[in-house]
């Protein structure tokens, strides 16, 4: 994906989500922070499990459980079609240049597909894998994959017609106060060249993946979910109980980051998806107001933070999905988003319970350059 310029293009964002399965496509007003709903097709059972999203030019690649992986063409006016109809049950997608790799749970199955032309994707090799994936990162040649409670799995990609797995890592043992909860996991992976980011602290030497070597430790506040590098930055989710926060670590010395800056939700939102594209960060959220007593969210949108060389970040606008005057059954109030991708133009977003959305940001650009 081309490296965002917020001075030469727009922004659209891709959501998917889970439950509702509608395809939904907002632009924006004058008012960066209200944007109006322009568009939608009639999708819904074509969606309605779409659990992941990536993005290739003017392509979106979509996880669209049983019904595969679908490709969305907004040069086209998001026109629709199945690929490669032998890859059913479809949860996990992420594209890198020509390459884009695809969990298929239906057949148990990663697969390495030759995407040059991203609407006529070609498979050139898979292997077994019987694991839920919940972050991909790709280094060199090989491919490495948060599974959850199965821990981290590392894949030779250097041959696609022959990938397969070449070493492993274990999610850290259970503390003394383990009791009887949930098994610990690996949720995110972030990885530097031979060097591997786990977002419980963790950072190994992968030369030999067979044998992972445990180098160095990062200030992990125990946020247990995806992490990004950025050139030589590592973004984290993090925060407590009351506020959510990104931090930025400084990896000059890959084996020792080092926390040099951190933006602070004060609004009491839960950031969800999150993604990069050059100096952009892009937070999905949601907040439960206190008052509520805990039940579903009722405050969801979109941060665009900028991060500078310094590794601070400042918040160059919120777009507020609550002012976005929408049908009741599309109404964003009960989603989690789950996935999100960014290209040129568009946003796209995976939310559970809400279908994919597609936001158009590029009447943004102007408050970014404002603030940036």
């Amino acid at each position: 994906m081309a490296r965002f310029k917020a001075h030469r293009c727009g922004f659209f964002l891709f959501v998917a989500s889970a439950a509702l399965g509608s395809l939904t496509v907002w632009g924006s007003d004058s008012q960066a922070t209200a944007p109006t709903k322009v568009g939608a097709s009639e999708v819904k059972v074509i969606w309605r499990n779409c659990l992941s999203v990536d993005v290739k030019g003017h392509t979106a690649f979509l996880a669209a459980a049983g019904k595969g992986l679908l490709l969305l063409d907004s040069a086209q006016g998001f026109r629709q079609q199945r690929a490669l109809e032998r890859i059913g049950g479809v949860s996990y997608v992420r594209v890198w240049g020509d390459r884009a790799y695809v969990v298929a749970t239906e057949q148990r199955q990663v697969y390495a597909l030759d995407v040059a032309n991203p609407r006529r994707p070609r498979v050139l090799g898979s292997v077994p894998f019987d694991y839920f994936v919940e972050q991909m990162a790709l280094s060199g040649k090989r491919l490495y994959v948060a599974c959850g409670r199965e821990g981290l799995k590392v894949l030779d990609v250097s041959r696609p017609s022959h990938l397969k797995v070449i070493g492993s890592v274990a999610p850290l043992p259970p503390g003394p106060d383990y009791g009887a909860g949930p098994k610990p996991k690996i949720m995110g992976v972030a990885a530097l060249g031979s060097i591997v980011y786990l977002p419980d602290g963790r950072v190994f030497q992968m030369r030999d993946p067979a044998h992972p070597q445990l180098v160095g430790k990062w200030a992990s506040d125990g946020s247990n979910g995806p992490i990004l590098r950025v050139g030589n930055r590592l973004i984290v989710r993090g925060g407590t109980s009351e506020h959510s926060s990104i931090e930025v670590f400084d990896l000059s010395d890959p084996t020792r980051p080092r926390r040099v800056g951190q933006w602070e939700d004060k609004a009491a939102h839960s950031l969800g998806a999150f993604t990069a594209r050059g100096e952009w960060i892009y937070a999905l959220v949601r907040s439960v107001p206190p008052s509520y007593g805990g039940r579903p969210p009722f405050h969801v949108g979109l941060h665009v933070l900028r991060l500078k060389d310094s590794g601070a970040l400042k918040e160059a606008v919120f777009v507020d999905f609550m002012k976005i005057p929408l049908e009741k059954a599309s109404k964003p109030v009960q989603m989690e988003f789950y996935d999100l991708a960014v290209d040129g133009r568009y946003a796209y977003m995976a939310a559970v319970g809400g279908g994919l959305h597609i936001l158009d940001i590029s009447p943004l650009q102007g408050a970014f350059s404002r603030r940036g």
